[in-house]
């Protein structure tokens, strides 16, 4: 059978078909320009002729299954991945040690949350275009190759479609090696390509988290102002982030709430971070509503930080819902005037802040309510 790529009928069997090709090791994977063998296949249960990505050539496709259940592995039962569109064992994905993107971090990433589409057809990733726009900058910024956009959505959707909206699907590009230093000296025994992972996982929420101040030097807006092509990248080198999360834990802290240098606050200032600016979490935007009704949040144009969809959702949400905006420079005494906060990202949408630091904060399910409601209208209006 054939039908039109894009559709909601197409992508409702496109995702049917991946559930059971998850392991598939008899597709042939396009790997660096040039398509090749994949692992031997495992038992064959079933064959299927479907329409093709853009990638796969129109044939007939063999499929297989893992030879151990989902439920022996543990693994969620709508596990999906897929490398450069062809559906692959989200267990035993692989990048080669010799891709630069493994080694230095060189590569771009994406996390799109996963939410069911208003027509009753399969789930979709939100605002995917506006992922694939920030994916665009970052590879541009890092002079980086990036699939073609349509393939790049298409094998997001797919991934949406399997997984459901429980969970959310990350995009990782990387740069592969071959370059020297990277595996250069192996000639043609090379085998790093640069690949493309898309792959669903499920949401983890907290019901709230507590946050710890601490500076962060390293962060693009850590010196005060802009930097450029700095602003731009959502690259894989994120080893500075997860340490902040890390000490913040060993502290007794949920997570981590990173302050600049600069702004006005000499460098050699240690004991007290109170008039340092706020920027953000290390994989997260943060808001709060003042005393006085007011929805504040860092501006991440004026301090040189990477643009949060979901902290753009919620903008737009306070507008949709009459507060009032200051969206600017705030110093993190400036939460002793606050009623409420929230972290937002891709897998925590508006998580209740109760503490950062020594400062005590209350809840604001009203408002907060609101701000999510009007997140999903403006969700539903957006393909």
């Amino acid at each position: 059978f054939m039908l039109k790529e894009g559709t909601s009928t197409m992508l409702a069997v496109r995702a049917a078909v991946a559930r059971t090709a998850l392991a598939s090791s008899s597709v042939r994977a396009w790997c660096g320009g040039e398509r090749r063998q994949a692992d031997p296949p495992l038992s064959v249960l079933t064959q299927v002729t479907v329409a093709p990505t853009l990638m796969v050539p129109r044939s007939r496709v063999v499929v297989t299954a893992p030879s151990r259940s989902l439920a022996t592995t543990g693994s969620h039962p709508h596990s999906f991945a897929s490398v450069n569109g062809v559906p692959a064992d989200p267990a035993t994905l692989a990048c080669s040690i010799w891709d630069v993107s493994f080694q230095r971090g060189d590569g771009v990433f994406e996390a799109v949350r996963v939410v069911e589409a208003v027509d009753g057809g399969p789930a979709k990733p939100r605002c995917v275009g506006l992922h694939l726009d920030r994916m665009e900058r970052s590879a541009a910024a890092l002079d980086l190759a990036l699939p073609p956009r349509d393939d790049l959505e298409q094998w997001l959707r797919e991934a949406a479609a399997v997984g459901g909206s429980t969970g959310y699907v990350r995009a990782i590009v990387t740069r592969g090696g071959g370059s020297d230093g990277y595996g250069h000296h192996l000639g043609d025994r090379l085998d790093a390509p640069a690949k493309t992972f898309v792959f669903w996982q499920p949401s983890m929420p907290q019901k709230s988290k507590t946050l710890m101040p601490m500076c962060a030097p390293w962060h693009p807006a850590g010196f005060g102002g802009p930097n450029g092509g700095w602003t731009t990248m959502k690259w894989l080198a994120y080893g500075a982030n997860v340490h902040s999360t890390r000490l913040a834990k060993q502290s007794g802290f949920d997570d981590a709430l990173l302050l600049a240098q600069g702004y006005g606050v000499p460098d050699d200032k240690k004991s007290d971070d109170k008039e340092r600016v706020i920027l953000d979490g290390p994989n997260f935007a943060v808001s709060w509503i003042r005393n006085d009704g007011v929805f504040c949040t860092p501006s991440w144009e004026r301090l040189g930080m990477l643009q949060s969809i979901t902290c753009t959702l919620t903008l737009a949400a306070a507008k949709r819902i009459n507060l009032t905006i200051n969206e600017g420079e705030h110093r993190l005494d400036d939460l002793h005037q606050a009623r409420s906060m929230w972290v937002q990202s891709t897998g925590n949408d508006l998580t209740p802040v109760t503490r950062v630091g020594d400062i005590e904060l209350g809840l604001d399910p009203t408002t907060r309510d609101k701000l999510l409601g009007a997140i999903d209208e403006i969700v539903a209006e957006t393909p």
